[in-house]
């Protein structure tokens, strides 16, 4: 690992600069143009894990995965959001805020979904 290199981060490659020297776990957000990364003392979408000790009677059973059905931004909603700017909270905000299915879903796989779109 050298202080000058980079690293590829999904699409981007990013200055290495900003990992070196920062405990295990820490957590970063990429830019909206994916050019650096910034380590954030809060992670932006919730607690993974906390708060999940409540009991729910609720389930994802009858949910069922028809991304064209149920999420109301198309791709091409989503593509103008990132050329305007937007941040990866924000668009996950909306793509949340657009799903017919997000608000029937248990606390556990609100959390997941917020992460793995994050």
């Amino acid at each position: 690992i050298r202080a000058n290199g980079t690293v590829k981060l999904g699409r981007s490659h990013v200055p290495m600069t900003p990992f070196i020297g920062v405990p295990y776990g820490a957590v970063f957000t990429l830019s909206a143009d994916g050019s650096k990364a910034e380590r954030v003392t809060e992670c932006p979408v919730g607690e993974w894990a906390a708060g999940m000790t409540t009991v729910t009677q609720k389930t994802n059973e009858g949910l069922f995965d028809r991304n064209e059905v149920n999420q109301k931004l198309s791709a091409d909603e989503i593509a103008a959001m990132k050329a305007a700017g937007k941040g990866g909270v924000e668009i996950v905000e909306a793509l949340c805020a657009n799903s017919s299915t997000f608000q029937q879903k248990t606390e556990f796989a609100q959390e997941k979904y917020k992460k793995k779109k994050a």
